[in-house]
């Protein structure tokens, strides 16, 4: 019994070295003045990069590359077009929903090259996360129990993570879980974190680069912005689809979904590489 909690807590300790790090150099970033737009977003990109680059040594120089992180990965384009069309899907219907139930005033703001900033900066949060939680915290925990384990502990420290986003409630951090359960599934499905990369860039791009939600104190630029005149949970208002009861049930169905089609036996998502 106590190999086994010693196990663990060495496992938990190395994943807060890993998160220690990222945070420390992430506030080292903030010492550079943000002069204007361009510097922020520049600031911010390296930020989210930390995330990616930081794991990723310590899983070449301490892990010794243990097991497949799954950056490399075979129809890598493929699983990424996949994981987009899956993640438009998944954020599309609670916004339309909303859209329909939920008075509102929408301004268009037109595709502007801060709106294509918006764009990169998500693309590369999709990546930096998805390395970081389910490439290696995934990777780590599955190295040493099973991949049940590797999810479960991924989805939990994914939530935790993002606890103190802009705009939290109980619904949020319930879909936060449902949503780290569902890319850790698509993670142990594909073998590959390109399908969950693609899932993730949409699902951020949507909402931040289309729709003009807020998923962080951050003021990205958007093609559109919504305000939802009056408060509804159920539909996510005022705060967008990651409050919204609607998107938590998507992401339980999917979660569902791929574990009865991995039960199965399905070629559900089974772009391996």
């Amino acid at each position: 019994m106590k190999s086994k909690i010693s196990k663990f807590f060495a496992l938990y300790i190395k994943v807060l070295m890993v998160t220690a790090l990222v945070f420390l150099a992430t506030a080292a970033m903030q010492i550079i003045p943000q002069t204007n737009e361009y510097v922020s977003n520049l600031s911010s990109l390296i930020q989210k990069l930390l995330f990616l680059i930081i794991p990723m040594l310590f899983w070449v120089i301490v892990d010794k590359k243990k097991w497949r992180i799954g950056i490399v990965q075979n129809r890598k384009c493929l699983s990424f077009l996949i994981g987009t069309g899956i993640g438009i899907v998944c954020i599309i219907l609670p916004i339309a929903i909303a859209l329909f139930f939920v008075e509102n005033l929408i301004t268009s703001n037109g595709i502007s090259f801060s709106v294509l900033l918006t764009l990169i900066i998500c693309f590369v949060t999709a990546l930096s996360e998805e390395v970081m939680f389910r490439g290696y915290v995934q990777g780590l925990v599955k190295n040493s129990y099973n991949a049940k384990v590797g999810i479960l502990f991924s989805a939990i420290f994914f939530v935790a993570m993002h606890g103190f986003n802009f705009n939290m409630n109980i619904v949020s951090y319930l879909e936060i879980l449902a949503g780290g359960i569902f890319l850790g599934l698509i993670k142990e499905i594909t073998s590959g974190l390109w399908t969950g990369i693609g899932f993730h860039f949409t699902w951020n791009f949507v909402q931040e680069g289309v729709f003009g939600f807020h998923l962080s104190e951050v003021d990205e630029n958007s093609i559109l912005t919504v305000k939802y005149i009056k408060n509804n949970i159920l539909l996510g208002s005022p705060f967008g689809p990651e409050s919204s009861i609607v998107t938590l049930i998507v992401l339980i169905v999917g979660v569902t979904l791929l574990i009865k089609g991995k039960r199965n036996n399905s070629a559900i998502l089974t772009v391996k590489g």
